[in-house]
């Protein structure tokens, strides 16, 4: 029992090389869980027969193992062996495995595309994901409870025993393929997602010298209204013409505004907190991390400093002042969406292997740090 379980490949090169008799020897408990029929049906004749044998030995083991931990551990730790037993193929975790190779191919066929279109159609892609990914992560949710509970279980049967410890040992290793195949999927939505990010902070910055432009006619057209009033000399002409002109700027300010919504910006700040609560993917591709964080701020600033074309005083009657109190409002609603948002992230947080919870709250707070520092209306 001190031995790991021989695996697939490995068992297939000893059918091929050993004789039946030494084939026959090997424990029962050491078999790979799933032989392949065609394994048997290309086998030797005499050591098909072999197999056969040996695959019965097995699955009477798998039964009095089932039963001797049900009966004396209970469900916990039987249902916790069960998993480690459990072929890969049947778990989220291949289906999404697959769909990330899947995704890499389409990301290949769009690498010569560097358009905004097909950056957003490769984001929808993994959008579609998030359900695979979100059931992936339940599994892992799963496997840690079961390690939580079977961490401190000594046993006086060295049979039980060296069982409990080997399916530690095994959950362990699939909470490990459990979190590198969704770091992929997390640094495949970041590297996309920063991709995109940049692309509006581009367009944003292009159109902020036109944009300042325009403003300033604004400014300068406003201050005109206000100085003429109505009396000697009927001065209605020039103001109606004063009115017209605002509102052709005001047309072409909408018509500069990169569409940037609030329901955007929260799907990538989700898409940096997913990254944040894995630090070592963080760690491992801080650059472009940082890049997205750049891109981010900068978005949310200005969206939330009503650069975007949704700022409702300026946007939609340019006749009226920008009033003090407006600003201040904006400003108090914007930080406390942004510590609700991460409130409620923390509240939801789950430690796991990949997730250390001491290091996801310590850089769930350095982010909203940031943010509020870097975001928040002066």
């Amino acid at each position: 029992m001190n031995a790991p379980q021989i695996p697939l490949e490995v068992f297939r090169k000893m059918v091929a090389t050993l004789p039946p008799d030494q084939l026959a020897r090997i424990p029962a408990e050491k078999l790979p869980d799933q032989i392949p029929l065609e394994l048997i049906e290309t086998a030797p004749p005499e050591s098909a027969r072999t197999l056969e044998t040996l695959i019965l030995r097995h699955q009477s083991w798998v039964v009095q193992v089932r039963e001797k931990l049900r009966q004396r551990l209970g469900p916990m730790a039987h249902g916790a062996w069960q998993l480690t037993h459990r072929p890969l193929r049947e778990f989220a975790l291949n289906r999404l495995h697959k769909q990330l190779q899947r995704y890499a191919r389409l990301k290949r066929s769009h690498r010569r595309q560097h358009r905004l279109e097909a950056d957003i159609a490769l984001y929808e892609t993994l959008r579609d994901l998030e359900d695979l990914a979100s059931e992936t992560q339940g599994e892992l949710r799963r496997i840690e409870d079961y390690r939580a509970r079977l961490k401190h279980l000594r046993l006086d049967d060295a049979e039980l025993d060296t069982i409990v410890r080997e399916t530690r040992r095994d959950l362990y290793r699939l909470a490990r393929l459990h979190c590198k195949v969704l770091g992929r999927y997390h640094l495949e939505r970041l590297e996309i997602t920063t991709r995109i990010m940049a692309d509006y902070h581009r367009r944003i910055e292009a159109q902020a010298a036109e944009r300042e432009r325009l403003l300033a006619q604004q400014r300068l057209l406003r201050d005109q209204l206000e100085a003429t009033q109505p009396g000697e000399g009927d001065p209605a002409p020039f103001r109606q013409g004063l009115r017209q002109m605002l509102l052709e700027i005001n047309r072409r300010l909408h018509q500069l505004a990169v569409p940037l919504g609030e329901n955007e910006l929260e799907e990538w700040l989700d898409v940096l907190v997913a990254v944040v609560v894995h630090p070592a993917l963080r760690r491992r591709h801080a650059r472009l991390y940082a890049q997205a964080e750049k891109h981010l701020v900068y978005l949310m600033r200005h969206y939330l400093t009503g650069h975007d074309g949704h700022a409702p005083a300026q946007e939609r009657n340019p006749f009226l002042p920008i009033s003090p109190e407006r600003v201040m409002s904006f400003d108090t609603r914007s930080t406390a969406f942004l510590l609700d948002y991460f409130r409620n992230r923390e509240r939801h947080a789950s430690a796991s292997l990949c997730t250390p919870h001491a290091e996801q709250q310590a850089e769930l707070e350095r982010l909203r740090k940031l943010l509020l520092k870097d975001i928040r209306l002066h």
